[in-house]
């Protein structure tokens, strides 16, 4: 458990010119009650960003239990190793120095008038840096229209959470038989829905408007033709559109059979 060292001048156990320029930017940290109850705090501003007391006043906030200041009673404060502390010092710069990737409303509504302009009618937004990631996670607006021929990815599981709107989610077989279907989103579906790789799928839109995240292992990969159904239609036809017909009427089927055993 990381504790606070003082940051008197006259404290021997000072590594250094980093340390020190550590502590003179207001960084403590001391023990939590807890290892989920860590937090931060610099000089003049706690870590949700309200006002903090001036230095050396009392705490009374109890959403900043285990924050300490720097001229609380050392006698109080356990020490640690100086190179855990000077741990804590940068993690408390980098958490603030880096900005959150946020979805914000905006975003999707710009994402799904793109998708409505697409002659595929979907749209996506990457929060992974690159196509090399580790763990690639994008939220794709989709229209009603769109067709997600039935593929397969060998190689990695896939998560779906919906933000938006309605989707039907179709597992089959090698041979095109449906193994299962899943409503995702709304009132009457999954909140969330993960498939283990290798599983022949295809996700319908069922709402204008709809928009899902998506997570997969990295890096990207393109479906190459062998992990393309051989029974689905090719994307353009008419046999295409009329797969998307049927997946939303499967689904009405699905939602009204849903509406019977609430």
């Amino acid at each position: 458990m990381i504790a606070a060292a003082p940051c008197a001048s006259g404290d021997t156990t000072d590594p250094g010119a980093h340390r020190e320029s550590a502590c003179d930017r207001g960084y403590t940290f001391s023990p939590p009650e807890s290892t989920n109850d860590r937090r931060f705090h610099r000089q003049g501003r706690s870590d949700m960003g309200t006002a903090a007391p001036a230095r050396g006043g009392p705490r009374t906030d109890p959403s900043l239990r285990g924050v300490t200041d720097r001229h609380s009673d050392p006698a109080s404060v356990r020490a640690s190793s100086a190179s855990s502390i000077l741990e804590t010092f940068d993690a408390a710069e980098s958490i603030e120095a880096k900005l959150l990737k946020m979805l914000m409303p905006a975003l999707l509504d710009t994402l799904s008038d793109a998708a409505r302009a697409s002659p595929r009618h979907r749209s996506h937004h990457n929060l992974h840096p690159s196509l090399e990631a580790s763990i690639q996670r994008l939220a794709i607006a989709m229209e009603p229209d769109t067709y997600v021929r039935p593929h397969r990815h060998p190689q990695t599981w896939e998560l779906l959470i919906p933000l938006r709107g309605r989707f039907l989610f179709t597992a089959f077989d090698e041979h095109g038989t449906v193994r299962s279907r899943h409503l995702l989103g709304g009132a009457e579906g999954l909140a969330a829905f993960e498939f283990e790789a290798g599983t022949w799928h295809t996700v319908t839109a069922l709402e204008p408007g709809s928009v899902i995240f998506e997570v997969k292992e990295g890096p990207y990969v393109p479906v190459p033709a062998s992990d393309l159904a051989a029974w689905s239609p090719p994307e353009g036809t008419a046999q295409a559109a009329q797969f998307v017909a049927e997946q939303r009427t499967a689904a009405g089927a699905l939602s009204g059979a849903s509406s019977r055993t609430a």
